[in-house]
């Protein structure tokens, strides 16, 4: 299996998960849906993680933020929104 620029919502989370990691997302929508989709499949997934789109340097200190508090286990099977792990109020 490989990523194509271009692949569906769907096809990259299918990616993501031969891959075993998480995907982090802007496409806030679409990807909460596909995660409720599979949690009716009863479906797994390495996590989800979608933000609206943040400067590089606001992103990545979020994205750490939620890798130092999470572990693997956290994340797996859950979807995230980096509105909740802001650096400052």
């Amino acid at each position: 299996m490989k990523w194509v620029e271009g692949d569906s919502d769907a096809e990259q989370l299918n990616y993501a998960i031969a891959q075993q990691r998480a995907i982090v997302s802007f496409n806030i929508g679409d990807f909460v849906l596909l995660h409720r989709r599979f949690l009716k499949e009863r479906k797994r997934h390495w996590g989800i993680v979608v933000s609206n789109q943040l400067p590089v340097g606001e992103m990545a200190r979020r994205l750490l933020r939620l890798l130092t508090k999470l572990n693997q286990a956290d994340i797996q099977n859950r979807l995230y929104d980096l509105q909740g792990f802001k650096t400052h109020p």
